[in-house]
């Protein structure tokens, strides 16, 4: 967030760098492809900015929707970019929003399913052993 959304003065110039960034970095999502469904760690709150409050756990996001939100978003002005920069937990959503749309077009897939949790510290630390 820190490095791309925060100091942009628009929303479209912070996506395009974080965009960049991303084809770079994770220029495809290979591993990912041929499973019959895409489950989603950690995404909860794109979903709620999504689809506003209530529970997500199971929810599907599709691409069209990721594609119409970030359209939208795209299309704000500095002033309402700058509104939107201070909203509670914003930084854990927009580099979300985009890395999802990268990953379900890189993989193929037509949505992603919601799982509403997040992978504490702990176990993150086990996993990196």
């Amino acid at each position: 967030y820190r490095g791309f959304f925060e100091g942009a003065v628009t929303f479209s110039a912070a996506a395009a760098r974080y965009r960049e960034e991303l084809a770079e970095k994770l220029p495809d999502a290979s591993l990912l492809r041929g499973k019959a469904e895409l489950f989603g760690l950690e995404i909860g709150k794109p979903a709620r900015f999504l689809r506003g409050k209530g529970p997500v756990h199971g929810v599907r996001i599709t691409q069209d929707e990721l594609a119409a939100k970030l359209g939208e978003l795209e299309g704000s002005s500095p002033e309402e970019y700058a509104a939107l920069k201070k909203r509670e937990e914003i930084d854990g959503v927009l580099p979300r929003l985009v890395l999802l749309q990268h990953v379900l077009r890189e993989a193929g897939y037509p949505s992603i399913t919601v799982v509403d949790r997040e992978l504490g510290a702990g176990v993150i630390a086990e996993l990196a052993r």
